[in-house]
């Protein structure tokens, strides 16, 4: 379903403030992590073009003398120097974003390397990287964050967000992969992972936080204490099989109580009408998800309750005989995910939301469900924004958002065939991008997707 399982945007480290809904966040800032960019990775007015200059800051810097420079594209610098890596234009006297080595070279002999608008000190390798502020990747000449697992070639191998896009340390990361013969001398390390994920996850401290699932687990996985923030990646194993957990009669992950962020992870094997992908609890506790796919084939995908928050993004919950997400007094943030042939595409319950104002859920596709697409108890009307929403609505309001299944293409589901624009064409605030990472244009298609037309 996602075309670059291995795209990293940031996940969140908080929840965003439950704003109105047409102020849905920004996510995991990270995401992108993103896991990761839909609301994982920010939302933005409709008709702009997006971000604004590399290296840009605000209030100004300072220059070598320690005296304030100007902010960038406001005459008044001093060539060739200006702070926060940027070059003083010698002919505007303004700082604006580096365009070559040899102007940052010039700028600043230790600093040569012109990486994203900013100058920075040069590399050769990623291994000089690794403990860089500037970031985990060598790229053009410097270091700079990671945006995909595929460019940590060091350390666990996974792109994580502290303080931007960071390759985790070997010391970081904690392993799992099930072995049907056992774990003789099990230690967490990629050589000697542990069998399940309780095992890596009693095993977490302060300076571990990386739990990393290898191929099919054996276990599920349950969140009981709060253990600071926790990152769960899912990886494929050496013979390819991809990361899963399955929820057989029980929940296939519970979190009950502090902050993880799950990505890359498919949730499966349901045996029951009480089987539950996610289940979110507890008024202290707060789950996202990124790229992670729920077919139980029975059960339910995901539920949040309790006062509980669940945020989603780039996600696809299909094939869950009970239904495919239920709200019942959490809180939540979703967009850029799929809800497809459930027995009902998601459930509002009549319970309160423990917080003012509602939470906030839109760009997402609710197709092809057995029973009613979307409900909402009268007394909590939830609204819906830029989506898909295909089926019977109970009582749900839609905001700039279709009702019919527009053409998917066979071979990649849920994916448009054509551009499939929302009933205004612009929302006033859509996501960067879609469910695979494609940068939304205006006019704004409705749902996950984003058409983007063949090369």
């Amino acid at each position: 379903m996602v075309s670059n399982p291995h795209r990293y945007r940031p996940e969140r480290t908080t929840f965003p403030s439950r704003r109105a809904l047409r102020l849905l966040w920004i996510a995991l800032s990270a995401i992108g992590i993103g896991c990761s960019s839909s609301p994982a990775a920010g939302y933005r007015g409709g008709g702009g073009s997006g971000g604004g200059a590399a290296g840009a800051g605000g209030g100004g810097a300072e220059d070598a003398s320690g005296q304030a420079t100007p902010d960038l594209g406001t005459p008044g610098c001093t060539p060739p120097y200006c702070g926060g890596g940027e070059i003083c234009d010698p002919v505007t006297l303004a700082c604006r974003a580096c365009a070559s080595n040899a102007e940052c070279a010039l700028r600043d002999p230790t600093q040569s390397a012109c990486v994203a608008g900013t100058c920075r000190a040069a590399c050769a390798s990623n291994a000089e990287c690794a403990s860089d502020p500037a970031g985990s990747v060598c790229d053009g000449g410097g270091c700079r964050p990671c945006v995909a697992d595929v460019e940590c070639t060091t350390g666990a191998g996974v792109c994580i967000d502290t303080a931007g896009g960071h390759c985790a340390g070997t010391a970081e990361a904690l392993f799992v992969e099930y072995d049907p013969a056992g774990c003789a001398g099990a230690d967490g390390s990629s050589a000697h992972p542990y069998c399940t994920p309780g095992a890596a996850l009693a095993a977490v401290t302060s300076a571990t936080t990386v739990v990393i699932v290898r191929g099919p687990a054996h276990d599920p996985i349950a969140i009981s204490t709060n253990l600071g923030g926790i990152t769960i990646v899912g990886i494929p194993n050496a013979t390819g099989a991809a990361a899963s957990v399955p929820a057989a009669a029980g929940t296939a992950i519970l979190a009950s109580a502090g902050v993880a962020h799950v990505r890359d992870l498919a949730l499966v094997a349901g045996t029951a009408s009480v089987s539950i992908g996610i289940a979110v609890t507890g008024t202290s506790t707060e789950l996202s998800l990124m790229r992670v796919t729920i077919a139980l084939g029975t059960g339910l995908g995901a539920q949040v309750a309790g006062g509980g928050l669940l945020s989603m993004s780039d996600c696809v919950v299909e094939n869950n005989s009970v239904g495919g997400l239920r709200v019942d007094g959490g809180g939540y943030s979703i967009g850029n995910s799929v809800f497809a042939s459930n027995g009902y595409g998601i459930d509002f319950t009549a319970t309160p939301l423990p917080f003012p104002p509602p939470s906030s859920i839109g760009f997402v596709t609710i197709v092809d469900n057995a029973q009613d697409a979307v409900r909402c108890d009268p007394a909590n009307v939830q609204t819906l924004l830029g989506s898909i929403v295909a089926g019977p609505n109970d009582g749900c309001a839609l905001e700039d958002s279709a009702t019919t299944v527009p053409p998917f293409d066979p071979a990649r589901p849920y994916h448009l065939t054509a551009s499939f624009p929302c009933p205004e064409a612009a929302p006033d605030q859509f996501p960067v991008d879609d469910i695979d990472g494609n940068v939304r244009m205006v006019p704004v298609d409705c749902g996950a997707d984003q058409f983007v037309a063949a090369p």
